[in-house]
């Protein structure tokens, strides 16, 4: 059976929207209703149990073959059932590098989802690619400065630890449960169930214990040492935008390397600060080896590890914030604060950042004078919130619902002209149009030539 595609088919009707896979829980189930109810079918390729049971697509398509089938498999997914719209969740991982490809190729528009660049109250849902894909990324700084600022519009709430904790618990039961069904190497990431279930309960136990800690530290810094620290936010360990983009930093060397610089370069009246990211809190495991390395150097009094507390009032009070490629850099974008990249980012720009290449990169950093062009800053959020970024979240059944009508909207009839070429922003006349109609309009999709080659799975 492990070999075999079974499907669940419901008539599509026409043409259809392209489900890949979503954030862990039920967002995409929300956004299928949503489409349903405008009429558009939609077809699911459901790489895992958990993505299987809870899909309420038209189709919902198991894809049970190797790795290596899988560019062939999707292609005549695409053709056969005339696939006019992809969506889907982080560019980064294979399969969906993959049908990025495939929809260039195919000029079938893609959209792409992320957790918001600005968080929270926002999601993120770019064509064609997030973070170093971002169509933003093409946009040239005199394009940035003639961004228009925003109008107000609702936001949606903080993200609930606890609700993220027990979607996440059933994505990953039910997804060892089908791993003899679904194929393994297609999971974006490869965690064991029963350590992460204990690693979590450890993110609950040190998030209370170290709270008094972390509020006493936060406090100090903004009071007593405004613009005497530096900070360095770390990242989830196995998030694909670090694996893939990081240009081979991990946390752990990101972390000590800038350790061992600081101590050698940094002025001695100065704080190095590390932030642990609060959903890798259970899984980090270098606390004791940095304060360790950091009493070898000789900056014990210098140097701070927290894993809570508030983001934005700690990078406006810093004087500086290096990174591989967090999307903690908008922030100090926003509060006009030095930012160092070691990283493939969204924000990478020679106009607004440092690039960092090597240790001796770190070690100019912290003595180097490079002022935020604010103006451009400004007018980098400003392409943030115009094109990229939706109200919402992903998690709570609110917002949820708020983020599903807004991503079906942009979907379904926002496609920027000629993004499928470069990347560039605007809508054609018809595009326009259909915003108005909300009919899907043609961009592509399968010839009479190409369908003929479509073979049953």
């Amino acid at each position: 059976m492990g070999g075999r595609i079974i499907e669940q088919h419901v008539t599509p009707r026409s043409r259809a929207v392209l489900l890949l896979q979503g954030p862990v829980g039920p967002f995409f189930r929300d956004v299928a209703k949503v489409l349903r109810r405008d009429g558009h079918s939609t077809v699911h390729v459901c790489l895992t149990l958990p993505e299987y049971l809870l899909s309420s697509a038209d189709e919902k398509i198991r894809f049970g073959l190797e790795k290596e089938s899988f560019s062939n498999f999707l292609s005549e997914i695409i053709l056969g059932r005339r696939v006019e719209r992809i969506l889907l969740m982080g560019s980064e991982r294979f399969q969906h590098r993959v049908a990025i490809e495939l929809a260039k190729k195919l000029g079938v528009p893609l959209l792409s989802l992320e957790e918001g660049y600005i968080r929270p109250g926002y999601v993120t849902a770019e064509w064609m690619g997030n973070n170093r894909s971002s169509p933003i990324r093409a946009m040239t700084d005199h394009q940035l400065l003639a961004e228009a600022k925003p109008k107000a519009r609702p936001r949606g709430s903080q993200n609930r630890l606890t609700t993220l904790f027990w979607l996440s618990t059933f994505h990953y039961v039910f997804r060892a449960i089908g791993a003899g069904v679904f194929k393994r190497h297609l999971y974006h990431r490869e965690r064991a169930l029963v350590s992460e279930f204990f690693l979590w309960q450890r993110n609950w136990f040190r998030k209370l214990a170290h709270r008094g800690m972390n509020a006493r530290v936060e406090r100090h810094l903004i009071t007593k040492c405004a613009n005497r620290f530096f900070i360095l936010p770390l990242q989830v360990y196995d998030d694909m935008q670090l694996v893939a983009a990081g240009r081979q930093w991990s946390n752990r060397h990101i972390a000590e390397t800038a350790l061992k610089s600081f101590a050698r370069c940094a002025p001695e009246d100065h704080i190095l600060v590390v932030k642990v990211h609060p959903f890798d809190r259970g899984h980090f495991s270098d606390r004791n080896r940095l304060l360790q390395l950091a009493a070898s150097s000789g900056i014990a009094d210098r140097f701070f590890i927290i894993d809570d507390g508030h983001l934005g009032p700690l990078t406006k009070a810093s004087c500086g914030m290096l990174t591989i490629n967090s999307t903690s850099g908008l922030l100090a974008l926003q509060h006009g604060v030095k930012l160092g990249v070691a990283g493939e980012a969204l924000y990478s720009r020679n106009s607004l950042c440092i690039e960092i290449k090597d240790e001796r990169d770190i070690d100019q950093f912290w003595g180097r004078s490079k002022p935020v062009d604010q103006q451009l800053a400004d007018g980098f959020r400003f392409a943030l919130l115009n094109h990229s970024l939706l109200p919402g979240n992903f998690y709570s059944s609110a917002d949820r619902q708020v983020a599903a009508r807004a991503v079906v909207r942009r979907l379904v009839a926002e496609v920027p002209k000629n993004v499928i070429v470069d990347g560039r922003l605007g809508l054609s006349e018809q595009e326009c149009t259909s915003r108005e109609t909300g009919v899907l309009p043609r961009t592509g999709g399968a010839t009479s030539g190409q369908l003929a080659k479509v073979k049953d799975w």
